[in-house]
């Protein structure tokens, strides 16, 4: 009796044994499709959506030099990311400006962290984000906007492709009449993001706006001609008798900041090495007799620079004759070192 009992319990324990394999098999089969699911659904089906950061800076300020005419420009930094695996193609991005009952679109998109920038013509944004500096200007049409004092809203907006504008980001800003005066005599207004405050700081940069921020050329300066006159007949009480000048152009289709940092000597060495000898041609020279420390130049046009040799060491004649191994000057262009070989 007590066999049969036992024989009976293994059959049974054997039979419960098949049937929870089955069902224990099931439920891994299921687990691992849920798994393998959601894991397409992530990584190749749900598309997320385009998204961006709080611009760290956006600025307000003319696009060139306000003699050359140059229009408003809108100027901000942010980080443009997807919110999935999935990436995004930027087709255009665009910025509308409000104040008050008053709009105005910006819709030239240009990008870019150096010159030359790009003009912006699609983009494809990952998860792991792009940040640069974005600049919008004003189209080309006869379009012309003047900032006054008061409350504007910047609005941006992104176009994917095959999709219709998507409110990027929307932020307030408060424009001064100090502020606005100092854009129309063409400097720069920055309004700078305070992640502690989660506002805008504004300041003014006393420099022009436009040799800030970067423009879509990086500048070009040629060499047109190096001269050293002979010494006048009349040269006591000059007090650089003896000069080398180097004239070159601006051949970039952006104003150049134009400044003299150095001398580095060759073959001659000067007598002194002052700063301000950078003339700009007008009509003429000017200034007339010595020079300025500091010079902007417009697209196209010559200016020149001198270096006095110590003429109790070289005569006219020597100094023709070591011309190509004079020496160096070094030039700041729009902040960045130029070096010209005399």
């Amino acid at each position: 009796m007590d066999a049969v009992c036992a024989a009976h319990t293994v059959h049974v324990s054997v039979a419960s044994t098949v049937l929870v394999m089955p069902i224990t098999a099931t439920i891994i089969s299921v687990l691992a499709f849920i798994v393998s699911a959601a894991t397409a659904w992530l990584t190749l089906l749900r598309r997320g959506a385009l998204r961006m950061t709080h611009p760290t800076v956006i600025f307000f300020g003319p696009d060139g030099p306000p003699s050359q005419g140059a229009e408003i420009k809108i100027f901000l930094r942010t980080l443009l990311y997807s919110t999935a695996k999935h990436a995004h193609i930027l087709e255009s991005l665009y910025v509308t400006l409000r104040r008050g009952e008053s709009v105005q679109t910006f819709n030239i998109w240009v990008y870019g962290d150096h010159s030359p920038l790009l003009r912006g013509s699609g983009l494809r944004i990952s998860e792991d984000g792009f940040a640069t500096n974005h600049h919008f200007v004003l189209p080309k049409d006869g379009t012309h906007y003047a900032f006054i004092a008061g409350e504007y809203t910047v609005e941006v907006y992104a176009t994917l492709v095959n999709s219709k504008a998507v409110l990027m980001s929307k932020t307030r800003l408060q424009l001064t009449q100090e502020h606005a005066t100092a854009i129309g005599r063409g400097f720069g207004v920055y309004f700078d993001w305070g992640p502690d405050s989660k506002s805008y700081h504004a300041h003014i940069d006393s420099r022009p706006a436009y040799l800030l921020v970067a423009s879509a050329s990086e500048p070009s300066i040629t060499i047109v001609d190096i001269t050293i006159p002979a010494p006048p007949s009349e040269g006591k009480g000059i007090e650089y008798p003896l000069k080398c000048y180097v004239q070159l152009r601006n051949d970039s289709p952006e104003c150049a900041d134009i400044r003299i940092s150095e001398f580095k000597p060759k073959a001659v060495t000067l007598k002194k090495f002052p700063v301000d000898v950078l003339q700009v041609k007008l009509r003429e020279w000017s200034p007339k007799d010595e020079g300025v420390d500091h010079v902007a130049i417009l697209p196209g046009q010559l200016f020149r620079a001198w270096i006095g040799a110590d003429e109790s060491k070289f005569t006219h004649d020597q100094l023709r004759e070591l011309r190509g191994r004079i020496g160096t000057i070094v030039f700041f262009v729009n902040g960045q070192p130029l070096n010209i070989d005399v």
